[in-house]
């Protein structure tokens, strides 16, 4: 996996520079190696007039570089997306980019007197000093030790999810156990059948196809889900938004998460690790279902950005009368 990206989003003058210019030694502190991407909405110029690289540059060089004892630098005299520059940045821990509303990556919103703007995807977090109307943590604007744990956490999560062995078989159902009793209980409403589905013979399939992954903490399995380009034969009778030839679709099935840690960000942290797994499949179309009445689910979905499609009556594996919610998001 490559590393994680967050992009720090607000109106201009909010302060965003000014968060990145306190965040970068925090997170350097903690021993992270860090990038910054300025996402510039208006014509720039890098180069010194008259120097050689300029002079490159003004003769049609495509890309020009520059190299020396301590540093380095490469312009591309040409326009590449925030996505496209991000793939070119290698051996750092994390990524932050100022600005970039519109792009794929998790959003931290940085508040002074503006409120949130709106943006493409989702925010896990809110920078501001006022009232703001959001689900997701707030923040003051000088807490920036709290957010450099913040992120440092969010990336040890993702850092803990990994492929699945057959050892693990025993945690994974161990939470399908857990959910069916809640679902028994009247206390979960996620449609699944306890030796239905999921059961232990679910867990053994995708992990024996090398497609489950498992997020560990406190020395036990919380979450596991299955991820392949998989989709099941439901799909094809939905009205997808978003038209995706199959080889660049990827599919998240199954994710479960422990109730027992519950509302600790681990089922959000997980659809983020599928996102960037996506990503570096080249596979930026994004499809998943859940049962129609799991409100749970589709609460988690709609914040974290994915849009609701059509509902497909049917017989989903082996539960009958199954009312199956298409969900999508493009990165």
């Amino acid at each position: 996996m490559s590393c994680p990206v967050y992009s720090l989003v607000g109106w201009s003058d909010s302060g965003k520079t000014t968060i990145l210019e306190k965040l970068v030694p925090a997170l350097k502190r903690r021993g992270l190696t860090v990038a910054v991407v300025k996402h510039e909405g208006h014509e720039f110029e890098m180069d010194t007039p008259g120097k050689d690289t300029w002079r490159m540059t003004r003769a049609g060089a495509d890309v020009t570089a520059i190299v020396s004892g301590t540093h380095a630098a490469v312009l591309e005299n040409r326009p590449l997306t925030l996505e496209e520059t991000v793939a070119r940045i290698r051996d750092v821990d994390i990524v932050l980019t100022e600005g970039g509303k519109e792009g794929p990556f998790p959003k931290i919103g940085v508040v002074r007197g503006k409120g949130l703007p709106p943006v493409k995807g989702e925010y896990i977090l809110v920078m501001s000093d006022e009232p703001v109307q959001t689900d997701v943590p707030v923040l003051r604007l000088n807490d920036i030790e709290a957010l450099a744990d913040r992120l440092t956490k969010d990336m040890e999560g993702q850092a803990s999810i990994r492929k699945a062995t057959l050892e693990d078989v025993a945690g994974i159902v161990r939470i399908y156990d857990e959910i069916h009793t809640e679902e028994e209980a009247g206390r979960t409403t996620t449609g699944w059948i306890r030796d239905i589905y999921p059961t232990g013979r679910t867990a053994e399939d995708a992990i024996r196809a090398g497609e489950m992954f498992v997020r560990e903490a406190e020395g036990r399995i919380v979450a596991a889900a299955r991820i392949n380009q998989v989709q099941d034969p439901a799909y094809a009778q939905a009205a997808w938004e978003t038209e995706a030839p199959p080889e660049r679709v990827m599919v998240l099935h199954t994710l479960v998460v422990s109730p027992s840690v519950k509302g600790r960000g681990y089922g959000s942290s997980f659809v983020r690790f599928y996102e960037q797994y996506a990503r570096e499949k080249g596979c930026p179309y994004l499809r998943m279902d859940t049962n129609v009445r799991n409100t749970a689910a589709r609460a988690l979905y709609k914040r974290l950005g994915y849009r609701e499609g059509p509902v497909i009556p049917c017989t989903f594996n082996g539960l009958e009368d199954i009312r199956l919610l298409c969900l999508e998001k493009t990165l």
